[in-house]
């Protein structure tokens, strides 16, 4: 992936889910960026996560959710 890098990937079943982990409050698109080409080149990824200190669960990008660790 060109040092590109996802934090954590989980394997269940048939899915993968890539997991990025940031320090930010207000995730954007260009923190999905890693996420969003791992799904392009992995077809059994079809959803991803960032999982960061924002308030709530926000939509990020198709497929891309933040989730405030709090969540976990």
């Amino acid at each position: 992936m060109d040092g590109a890098e996802i934090d954590v990937i989980i394997e269940a079943g048939d899915k993968i889910v890539p997991v990025e982990v940031k320090w930010t409050e207000r995730p954007s698109r260009k923190d999905a960026r890693h996420i969003l080409r791992f799904m392009r080149e992995t077809p059994r990824a079809r959803e991803g996560y960032i999982v960061c200190r924002c308030p709530k669960p926000q939509k990020i990008a198709e497929g891309v959710t933040a989730l405030p660790w709090s969540l976990l």
